[in-house]
């Protein structure tokens, strides 16, 4: 706009407000000076407004009034994660859960399933439910159950809604941009089946212990966190399966103890510090969440899993009338485990440790793992006596095969024994450990040698205790102070005695032989199916193991990086050369954008 001098001709004698500028066409033909209000018009006193409150959104004065608001990321953002490089595995890590906000055709999200200690959380983004594509930092934690969502509003606005970058620029100096760079699995712990147990290290072994037991008790700074399980008798097979979980998660913030039982119709109960909990479905992520208790959050589907705090997880999963789980664990707990889960160190050899720190080889007998697996029994002893029986002689079965064929022989298959030695030639001392009823009795028992052969001296035999004179002392079996289950088992007045694979095999090598192809020499398949006498649960048991290895590999299949520009710029019928390079060996790069769905042009 130009202005000749002396030509700004404004009366400011009859114009009320101070003017800073004006302007002058020069042709007083086309202007003049309205010194009067006057109107043209037939209609007077006309005045236009809105009839509503719309007005139009400026999203640059929005954008610009939240990045002021915002503290420095700094104050919040300790301890996030990083995002899973494939989708895939972040559905596997139960620390993300999936969400429908921000997504599209094209477009998938995962977020934290749990608050950080400072309320905070992440999204991660992913292109068609596969690779990652970018991840940002969010400092509000948005729950599955919530109908607001800031977090997403203040991207849409800043990065979407203003068609200047540099919007968005200062939208990642209050959310940072996150990697899958950095982003480590948690390492599992598995149990299925009659009871077969990998433990944090990867030592498979099978464990027919019957009561409640110490799978993991593992502390890190500020965080204990301990899982028992709870086995009971297989129907009348000589193996038991897990009908039980709980776990205990405490942190700074407080304690929280979850439990999972199996009923007899195959649903699962589930209870947070002793109350039972209902689900509430979730439109968000499509299931049933209870999100009730802050310290963890529980998810339905195809099992039932405790996330605490987004630290570790817990899932159980029913099948066949048995329970299996998985215990997920981060590597702050690396070195710091006890338990049937092993001692966590990377090392194999030492995860048969027992309470005492002693430790038996990785490949010891199942006899030998049996009797260290018992060590872990959650029971503690009282000191009532126990009335003890008298019985008049001794059964003595030295042909026996197996503890199985001793007990078949039997009339009584109550008081059977094995490892049994004898100190001299006239007095027979059989020391054992049985359980009868709620009741552990150390027995005694005293047989005169002339019911014995000599050839019996210092030999290991099965001896049957029909007629025999046993001296007890016994102690009530109870739950110990630190059991976490609130529903008490009741145990049968009966003795267990667990089956062996090699007894197994001994009964029946035709069967044997059958089901290692059925099974495709999976021995938990073929112990399954043997010692329940059921095919089908042995072929159930090969599902959740081939499942759970699935699942394992996934988590573990960390993609190559690949470091460059993740945008190019350049103008048409004009050539660019980029570089791009790996951080592993042997990778091949290729990239058509006629065939390839990972790229994408645009002008």
């Amino acid at each position: 706009m130009l202005y000749k001098d002396g030509g700004m001709n404004w009366d400011l004698t009859t114009c009320f407000p101070k003017p800073l500028m004006g302007y002058c066409s020069g042709n007083g033909d086309s202007f003049f000076n309205n010194t009067f209000i006057n109107s043209k018009s037939d209609l007077q006193g006309l005045k236009l407004y809105l009839l509503n409150s719309t007005r139009l959104d400026n999203s640059r004065m929005n954008c610009l009034n939240w990045y002021n608001a915002e503290p420095s990321p700094s104050s919040w953002n300790s301890g996030l994660l990083s995002c899973p490089c494939l989708y895939r595995q972040g559905i596997s890590d139960f620390r993300f859960r999936t969400t429908k906000a921000g997504g599209s055709s094209t477009i998938s999200l995962l977020r934290s399933t749990s608050l950080s200690r400072f309320k905070a959380g992440i999204r991660c983004v992913y292109y068609r439910k596969n690779q990652f594509l970018e991840g940002f930092q969010e400092r509000a934690w948005i729950s599955a159950s919530s109908k607001s969502d800031p977090e997403l509003d203040a991207f849409e606005t800043c990065c979407n809604g203003v068609d200047d970058p540099q919007f968005c620029s200062m939208y990642m100096e209050k959310r940072f941009p996150i990697s899958c760079r950095n982003y480590r699995p948690l390492v599992p712990g598995w149990m299925f089946g009659d009871p077969h147990i990998t433990t944090l290290d990867g030592l498979s072994y099978t464990f027919n212990g019957l009561g409640d037991f110490t799978l993991v008790n593992a502390s890190a700074e500020n965080i204990n966190f301990i899982l028992q399980g709870r086995t009971v008798q297989t129907g009348t097979a000589q193996a038991t399966n897990f009908a039980a979980f709980a776990a205990q998660y405490t942190s700074s913030n407080g304690s929280v103890t979850v439990e999972w039982y199996l009923e007899s119709d195959g649903s699962i109960t589930t209870r947070i510090n002793g109350q039972n909990v209902s689900f509430t479905s979730s439109e968000d992520m499509d299931a049933e969440i209870n999100d009730t208790n802050p310290t963890v959050f529980l998810l339905k589907n195809d099992s039932i899993t405790a996330t605490f705090e987004g630290i570790l997880s817990v899932s159980v999963s029913q099948y066949s009338g048995m329970f299996s789980a998985v215990s997920n664990l981060p590597n702050e707990f690396l070195g710091k485990t006890k338990g049937l889960l092993g001692t966590w160190n990377n090392n194999q050899s030492d995860d048969f440790m027992r309470p005492d720190g002693t430790t038996i080889p990785s490949d010891s007998s199942e006899q030998a793992i049996y009797n260290y697996g018992l060590l872990y029994l959650d029971l503690k002893f009282s000191d009532n006596k126990i009335r003890c029986r008298k019985f008049r002689s001794c059964v003595h079965n030295s042909d026996a095969q197996s503890s199985t064929h001793a007990r078949n022989q039997a009339e009584d298959p109550h008081w059977l024994l094995n490892f049994i030695f004898f100190s001299s030639s006239y007095v027979l001392y059989v020391t054992a450990f049985l359980t009868f009823g709620i009741y552990d009795q150390l027995c005694v028992t005293v047989c005169m040698q002339d019911k014995f052969e000599p050839t019996s001296v210092g030999k290991k035999a099965w001896i049957l205790l029909s007629e025999c004179a046993i001296v007890c002392t016994g102690h009530k079996r109870e739950a110990k102070e630190n059991n976490l289950f609130t529903i008490v088992q009741v145990l049968e007045r009966s003795v267990f005695i667990p089956i062996f694979f090699r007894d197994l095999i001994a009964q029946n090598s035709t069967q044997y032989r059958e089901l290692q192809t059925l099974c495709g020499n999976n021995t938990g398949c073929i112990f399954d199916a043997m010692s329940t006498n059921n095919t089908n649960v042995g072929l159930a048991t090969l599902s959740v193991s081939d499942s759970l290895q699935a699942v394992n590999e996934t988590l573990n299949a960390i993609p190559p990086e690949i470091i460059g520009n993740t945008t190019i710029q350049t103008f048409m019928s004009t050539s660019i050369t980029v570089n791009y390079t790996s951080n592993e060996m042997d990778v091949t790069f290729s990239g058509n954008p006629n065939t390839s769905t990972d790229i994408y042009l645009c002008e």
